[in-house]
């Protein structure tokens, strides 16, 4: 898929598309590009609040990967910075709500991972060479945990 850039198209599907996800369950929107998609649940760092955000993810079968990649942004994405406060989240994947903990990946296994998710979507190293010398670009490892309690009010 094509690299995004920040627009008022772009931050209007942002904002709608976690309702229209929810909504149709994930058969709208639910991919982008052949690359699936996931609905985030975090927890409001300031608000205390559920924060929904539809991410691109690759499948690991046993976890999910995500590029906090903020479309080649300067600054970390809202979602990241919350999971960086508490990492309990929920991921909503079509109709089901899954509680997992987020951590990120380093070393190896974080080039692993980025090598996959540019693998999956190509825009993804455009993200990467907007953001060069400016931040690094997290990769994200979610993964079931029956501790961490499903933020989603539809649980």
């Amino acid at each position: 898929m094509a690299a995004v850039t920040s627009n008022p198209v772009t931050e209007l599907l942002f904002r709608i598309h976690p309702w229209i996800y929810r909504t149709f369950k994930g058969r709208v929107l639910g991919a982008m590009g052949g690359v699936p998609i996931f609905l985030l649940t975090t927890t409001g760092r300031k608000s205390g609040e559920p924060r929904e955000t539809c991410l691109m993810y690759v499948d690991k079968g046993d976890a999910w990967i995500v590029a906090a990649s903020y479309a080649g942004q300067p600054e970390h994405p809202g979602w990241y910075r919350n999971l960086r406060e508490n990492p309990r989240a929920s991921l909503r994947i079509r109709d089901r709500v899954v509680p997992v903990r987020a951590r990120d990946a380093h070393g190896e296994e974080r080039e692993r991972l980025w090598r996959e998710i540019v693998a999956q979507d190509e825009g993804f190293a455009v993200y990467e060479e907007r953001t060069r010398g400016v931040r690094d670009i997290p990769v994200v490892v979610f993964e079931p945990h029956p501790d961490a309690a499903a933020t989603d009010s539809e649980a």
